[in-house]
């Protein structure tokens, strides 16, 4: 269980640094006055720009997150509330279909709520510590996300109609973040109002945010971080989701609301486990295969169409007579490929370190 819950709050606290929500206001220091942008150095500016502060806030904002592989782009815009580390709350203005971002997301101070509108359904969640501890958490991420790379500034623009300034940062190979990064840094807050960035192990796809309107000044009323579900809709508690592994596809199959094709895989590699279990979008099954080496073949089954941005940057192919998008990443000198289709309301991911060759073999089993 604690591990279910770790993997929920990481999974938090990517969507909030996807929505800029993890980059707010000027550290405390002490200072009654904090010194003017142009008088730091561009990696002092980035520190600040990437602080946390519990008492930071009020704020109220526009911002609209998206992925580009240079030929498509895929976007989701959010109208956000914070008004510190741990009170924030997000909801979906616009989003491309099959982005599966939750329409609504709430944080109180120790509760996160996340509703999914579609499915009428909400998850609540108990953080299991409080702002201070979520303040401590977001710098952990920065830290490690910003260890290793360089700042230069390179100028200055307009964002949401207020000055900024312009920082590129370029990383290392053996930091999180190999690859480049651009800030736009608002000269009054430090607050980051652009960010844009390589997408580790995704070549050529680009991760782009940027505030549209920014307050930081705003006004907030307590029940703006307080959450009711609709009367109607099903509520489930994150602990208590189902969560269960098995020792064969049948026990999977016999637990999920879908028919669970078994795949047929290479000779050399064998069931390691199958796990099913249930989020805010639906069902899920993923069977994990290995070669007894450092071979790993894994086929999922979802009722969830989101996360359609994972297939940016991706290569159109064609299996049987379904249209499915083959992609490959490579992060940590790891090179992994997945083929991902959708089809009965289903969507598929066959992926792994085993040739293209071998998982669209896997695919076919399943397609056919």
């Amino acid at each position: 269980m604690v591990f279910r819950r770790t993997l929920l709050v990481c999974t938090v606290a990517a969507l909030l640094l996807s929505a800029g929500c993890l980059g707010p206001f000027s550290p405390d220091d002490g200072s009654e006055t904090e010194p003017e942008s142009e008088s730091l150095e561009a990696a002092e500016l980035v520190e600040r720009s990437q602080s946390l502060n519990a008492s930071s806030g009020p704020l109220h904002a526009t911002m609209t997150t998206s992925m580009s592989d240079g030929t498509e782009t895929q976007s989701v815009t959010y109208e956000v509330w914070q008004r510190s580390a741990g009170e924030m709350r997000m909801e979906v203005v616009d989003a491309d279909e099959g982005l599966g971002a939750p329409d609504v997301m709430v944080l109180d101070g120790s509760t996160t709520w996340m509703y999914d509108e579609d499915a009428n359904r909400a998850v609540r969640m108990d953080m299991g510590f409080g702002p201070e501890e979520m303040v401590e958490f977001g710098e952990q991420l920065n830290d490690v996300a910003f260890d290793g790379m360089e700042a230069e500034r390179v100028g200055t623009d307009t964002v949401a109609d207020r000055s900024v300034t312009k920082v590129e940062l370029t990383g290392n190979e053996s930091g999180l973040l190999p690859g480049e990064m651009t800030l736009w840094i608002d000269d009054e807050t430090y607050y980051p109002l652009k960010q844009e960035m390589e997408m580790p192990g995704q070549s050529g796809v680009t991760m782009t945010m940027t505030y549209e309107e920014f307050d930081p000044d705003a006004e907030l009323s307590d029940d703006r971080f307080t959450f009711d579900p609709p009367e109607d809709a099903e509520v489930l508690d994150f602990d208590e989701l189902p969560t269960e592994t098995h020792d064969d596809v049948k026990s999977a199959d016999e637990v999920v609301p879908f028919d669970l094709t078994e795949p047929t895989v290479p000779e050399a590699y064998t069931l390691n486990s199958s796990v099913t279990m249930q989020n805010l979008q639906g069902w899920s099954a993923s069977l994990r295969y290995t070669d007894g080496a450092d071979g790993r073949l894994t086929v999922t089954a979802t009722e969830a169409s989101g996360d359609a941005m994972g297939g940016l940057g991706g290569e159109t192919i064609t299996i049987g007579d379904v249209e499915a998008t083959k992609t490959s990443t490579e992060l940590l000198n790891i090179t992994s490929t997945s083929i991902r289709w959708t089809t009965d309301d289903l969507t598929y991911t066959v992926s792994g370190t085993a040739d293209e060759d071998a998982l669209r073999s896997v695919a076919e089993s399943i397609i056919e």
